[in-house]
């Protein structure tokens, strides 16, 4: 049985009623009982299907316009119906969509080779969610509703919305100008029109792209309603945040303000909340363990269900016909424009609808299983239809393996990614044992899903995918299948725009499997450097992407609490390829490829790879006519060392590559190594004791540290110039710092213990400090 109340002025909407009725639009008006409504309206059309299932009838102004009878209903399946302000959408079990207006309808031809899941009209616009989880748009896009961006006003053929490429969509919604989408793990995203602050940003701003509501974050957002120019949204717990326009008193907030951030309805929060429903200008809420339905905001046309025609700014309940039976319970509401629904049902037969939403498959075990049992070739087929459907969605990828326990996923962030790498592991483990569907899965990702993935990700979500598919290379790998997928995923991630959200998800990834994901590229560069030991074996371009992202995790294990050890990422092929380069089989330009991945090689073969490109730069300098002509000596005086070298080094003709060969003003001296060590010496002293003060000395330690009153940094910069040519001619420059800037230089983050090294006794101060401030706290 349903129920309505409110009606129509010019742009409302009103259903036919029953003979007994009572026409006062204040009173709550009872509906065929066999109707069951199919809209969910928010325009200025209302469809329901009446006691004959093969009739739709559409409603406006209180009268029934017209009633569609050139398709069947029942035989359709019509599952789903969204109305605009001029037209409505019909989906059905087949995911077609009948485009309808008032006098027709028709099939949308421009999705017919799609599996249409979801839809929504608002105003003038229309949003579709198709199988494999992509998100469509079409209509007007003055106020960036269709969240495309600025460009054309007018979208007639729906477009994909790429910018949400990735993100596991479970429902969509669409108010008056402005849409929203609400992903599988409760993140919401708004865009379109804001005038009233109706996508809960925090401002009036209007946004042509879908926007994350980050104060909704970590909420367990379940449902998204939208009224006119106001917004209202469910959590898992029952509570309802509403936010946008409250002119009418439609946020439920005891005032007519405007709310630009979502802001808890607190009169609801004893009632648990299980559904909710926007109105043009006005909210419904009802909670199925009262059998009680709340309504707030505009009442001028008795849409508020109170028997009167005021408007109401505090939910209150809704007065039902006293005279039914108690046994009668609430199923559904629906609200629009300016008309409320109830549909009531016998409690026997009762089952409230559960807000669930139709989303793009998942990989589950059930699936797994099917594609693991022996097959005919048609079967074969279709196995290969769903791969290929699951792998080359990103959404259907990330919305796998999520982890439901205590609803974890819901806690998705820059912390955490929400997934159970457990389940992934164990799929592709049974995955792997068909040779044949690993085979299409890798295929599949490698032609289909990474080629499609965005370089900006709208939220941690989309980086799902680069967390499970290390996962699939580790079973690849194990099976000695795995073809082009590790280069092309370290591409995907390096093409990234930010690489902040995942390095800090790889940061607090669980050891194991951090492990596993550096295990894989690792070994990846491993085999492609044993390869390349032959002439006839040319990875390099493969190789220096795979090794970029091992520099990434590099520094990410650095900044983990659980670390790998460093030794984990040395690859000891390296040093082959240098005995390669040493018989002419591999040129130099490519060993100078492997400089930038200081991991990679061991102090041994670090030296060995210096020793030969310094010999290649010497022997190139020595055999080009081009070069300008290098002082053999570098002439210096005694007394101002440190004068003299910074000057001649700012002039620009220095060599670097060149062995450095000094020769002291007035002395007769030849270099065979003994002058350049002096001359190195003369230098550390004259740094310390510059008049500069470039370098400060504490007393206590004898250790030298930099000046942090030193505003130039350029003197700072030519100490490194120095430091660096007394490494590269093979001598010390006796400086005498301490431990902790060896350990900055690699990265590494200085103790306490470093300071106390540097300075005891201010350490020893502050410790005793410390100490009797705990004394007192106790």
């Amino acid at each position: 049985m349903l129920y309505s109340w409110g009606t129509a002025d010019e742009g409302g909407f009103d259903v036919a009623t029953t003979e007994n009725t009572i026409q006062d639009r204040s009173t709550i008006k009872t509906l065929c009982s066999n109707s069951t409504i199919q809209d969910e309206p928010t325009g200025k059309y209302l469809g329901f299907i009446g006691d004959d299932v093969s009739v739709l009838k559409m409603c406006r102004n209180g009268e029934i316009k017209a009633k569609i009878e050139n398709f069947n209903l029942k035989k359709d399946k019509i599952k789903l119906m969204r109305s605009g302000q001029a037209r409505a959408l019909l989906l059905n079990s087949e995911g077609e969509i009948l485009f309808m207006e008032i006098s027709c309808s028709r099939i949308f031809k421009n999705l017919c080779d799609r599996q249409v899941t979801q839809v929504a009209c608002g105003n003038q616009h229309s949003i579709a969610i198709i199988s494999d989880g992509q998100l469509l748009v079409w209509g007007v896009n003055s106020h960036g509703q269709l969240g495309l961006g600025k460009g054309e006003n007018l979208i007639r053929s729906p477009q994909p919305l790429r910018s949400l490429c990735g993100i596991p969509v479970t429902q969509i919604s669409a108010g008056g100008d402005h849409s929203f989408a609400l992903s599988l793990s409760g993140a919401v995203f708004g865009w379109g029109k804001n005038i009233s602050g109706q996508l809960g940003l925090g401002d009036t701003k209007e946004r042509d792209t879908p926007t994350c509501v980050k104060s909704l974050n970590l909420k367990k957002t379940i449902f998204i309603s939208c009224g006119e120019e106001h917004s209202a949204i469910l959590t898992k717990g029952g509570f309802v945040f509403t936010f946008g326009s409250g002119k009418y008193g439609q946020l439920g907030h005891t005032s007519q303000r405007d709310e630009y951030h979502p802001r808890l309805v607190a009169e609801l929060m004893g009632s648990k909340v299980s559904q909710i429903a926007c109105g043009g200008h006005h909210t419904l809420a009802m909670s199925e363990s009262l059998n009680v339905i709340y309504s707030f905001g505009c009442g001028e046309q008795g849409q508020l269900g109170n028997q009167t025609t005021v408007n109401q700014s505090v939910p209150l309940p809704v007065r039902l016909p006293s005279g039914q039976s108690h046994a009668l319970k609430v199923k559904k509401i629906l609200a629009g424009g300016n008309i409320s629904f109830a549909q009531i049902c016998h409690e026997e037969n009762h089952a409230t609808d559960v807000i669930t939403h139709s989303v793009c498959p998942t990989l589950e075990d059930q699936m797994i299983d099917r594609w693991m049992k022996e097959c005919d070739t048609d079967a074969w087929r279709e196995i290969a239809r769903e791969i290929k459907k699951v792998f080359s969605s990103p959404s259907c990828v990330n919305g796998s393996f999520i982890d439901k326990s205590h609803d974890k996923h819901f806690q998705t962030s820059m912390e955490y990614s929400g997934l159970d790498l457990s389940l992934a592991r164990l799929a592709f483990e049974n995955i792997a044992k068909k040779t044949k569907v690993l085979l299409e899965v890798q295929n599949t990702v490698v032609r289909k899903l990474l080629p499609s993935l965005s370089v900006c990700p709208a939220g941690v979500e989309a980086l799902r995918v680069y967390l499970i598919l290390p996962e699939l290379l580790r079973v690849l790998q194990q099976q000695k299948q795995q073809k082009q997928l590790a280069a092309d995923l370290a591409y995907a991630i390096l093409k990234l725009d930010s690489c902040d959200a995942l390095e800090s998800l790889w940061r607090r990834m669980p050891y194991s499997f951090f492990r596993t994901l550096v295990k894989t590229f690792h070994s990846e560069s491993t085999k492609l450097i044993t390869q390349m030991t032959t002439p006839q074996c040319d990875h390099w371009e493969s190789l220096i992407i795979i090794l970029s992202l091992l520099k990434r995790l590099f520094k990410v294990n650095r900044q983990r609490i659980c670390a790998l050890m460093e030794s984990q990422f040395c690859i000891t092929e390296v040093a082959d390829l240098i005995s390669n380069a040493y018989e002419g089989k591999i040129l130099p330009r490519n060993i100078e490829m492997l400089i930038p991945f200081s991991f990679l090689a061991d102090t041994a073969t670090k030296q060995r790879i210096f020793i030969y490109l310094q010999a290649k730069l010497i022997q190139a300098d020595a055999g080009s006519t081009r070069r300008p002509v290098v002082p053999p000596n570098m002439c210096i005086n005694r007394q101002s060392v440190l004068k003299d070298t910074l000057e001649y080094l700012k002039t620009g003709i220095y060599k670097f590559s060149q062995p450095l060969k000094v020769q002291f003003i007035g002395e007769r001296g030849v270099d065979f190594s003994g002058l350049s060590a002096e001359f190195f010496s003369l230098l550390a002293t004259a740094f310390v004791t510059w008049e500069k003060k470039l370098l400060k000395v504490y007393e206590d330690s004898q250790l030298v540290w930099f000046n942090p009153d030193i505003c130039d940094v350029t003197d700072f910069y030519y100490l490194g110039i120095i430091c660096g040519m007394a490494l590269y001619n093979h001598h010390f420059i006796n400086i005498n710092f301490p431990l902790a800037l060896f350990k900055k230089l690699l990265r590494m983050r200085p103790t306490l213990n470093d300071f106390e090294e540097l300075t005891p006794i201010e350490t020893r101060r502050k410790k005793k400090s410390l100490f009797q401030m705990v004394l007192a706290l106790q």
